[in-house]
């Protein structure tokens, strides 16, 4: 993890060629960690996508992040539909709100996912509780 570090002072487009030859011998969860910490998270992105077939949460949540912070909603509703292991909530959560529709459409496929909602065509829901798709309404069930 130290090489990482010396890697992002010293040779920072060289971290995916790093992080490719240690693939089989690093923590991702730990790597995700560091690299967060740095605040270098999105230069790791061609590494992480080639270990999302892994499965691994960390690097799910990481690179959702980044494809949420770019607003690239295909390459995200991509990545949840393939990669189950993440905090779906957490992510529905956070684009359940989001100024672009197709974030809310992939909010309303995760909450789905976790029947966590019931589908609304009424407007008469109320708006704390609701996520709006174009005319139709996702609306979160009380925890009871």
């Amino acid at each position: 993890y130290k090489a990482m570090l010396f890697y992002l002072e010293e040779q920072p487009q060289l971290i995916n060629e790093l992080l490719k030859g240690l693939t089989n011998k690093i923590d991702f969860s730990k790597t995700v960690s560091v690299m967060r910490k740095t605040g270098y998270l999105p230069i790791i992105t061609p590494w992480l996508k080639s270990v999302q077939t892994q499965n691994n949460a960390s690097t799910n949540e990481a690179i959702n992040q980044i494809y949420l912070e770019n607003e690239d909603y295909e390459s995200l509703r991509e990545s949840v539909t393939a990669y189950e292991n993440f905090d779906q909530l957490a992510l529905a959560q956070q684009t359940e709100r989001h100024k672009i529709v197709e974030f809310r459409r992939i909010s309303a496929f995760l909450y789905r996912k976790h029947q966590n909602c019931l589908l609304y065509t009424s407007d008469a829901a109320d708006d704390l509780l609701c996520v709006d798709l174009g005319g139709r309404r996702i609306i979160k069930k009380k925890k009871q």
